[in-house]
Parts: structure tokens; C-alpha cells; sequence
């Protein structure tokens, strides 16, 4: 991606007070605590919501 095609692309994602890096269960927990709290906050993770180690155990 070219530095002005990334630049583009960051315009595009949502603004928020906290980013979380990571949806597995500790990351969702973090999630749904700050937003019970009424803080900002997004969540992105490279694959599905609780989709890695999280999902070992099922």
C-alpha cells in the first residue's frame, strides 16, 4: 500500500478514546468494561472475534 493510499485508508477508520488490539476473551472483557463506563472505545483484531487461543478450549 502507498503512503498516500494508507493515509486514505486512516481516514476511513471510526475515531474513538481507547483502540483494543486483540478480540479474545481478555480483549471483549476490556471491550464491554469500558463501554459499560460510557468510554469511546473500538476493537479490531486480524481474524474473528475470539477466534485464536480463546477458541482452543471449545
Amino acid at each position: 500500500m502507498s503512503g498516500a493510499a494508507a493515509q486514505a485508508a486512516l481516514q476511513e477508520l471510526p475515531r474513538a478514546q481507547v483502540l483494543i488490539i486483540g478480540a479474545g476473551i481478555n480483549g471483549i472483557a476490556t471491550f464491554r468494561d469500558l463501554a459499560m463506563q460510557g468510554i469511546d472505545v473500538a476493537i479490531v483484531d486480524k481474524g474473528d472475534y475470539v477466534s485464536g487461543a480463546s477458541s482452543a478450549s471449545s
